[in-house]
């Protein structure tokens, strides 16, 4: 259980085009905030990567 909340603004016209960017974004910074690195005191974050 991830206990994610996302908070996601839209706007544009096309509704299917609206909700396709956006989960492609919030997988690309859930993918980058997961990665594993060397240093393992700190903690990822999708902060920003919107």
């Amino acid at each position: 259980r991830a206990g994610i909340t996302a908070h996601i603004t839209f706007s544009g016209k096309n509704d299917h085009h609206k909700c396709e960017a956006a989960f492609k974004a919030f997988g690309i910074a859930l993918g980058q905030a997961l990665a594993m690195t060397g240093d393992r005191k700190t903690v990822r974050s999708t902060k920003g990567k919107f």
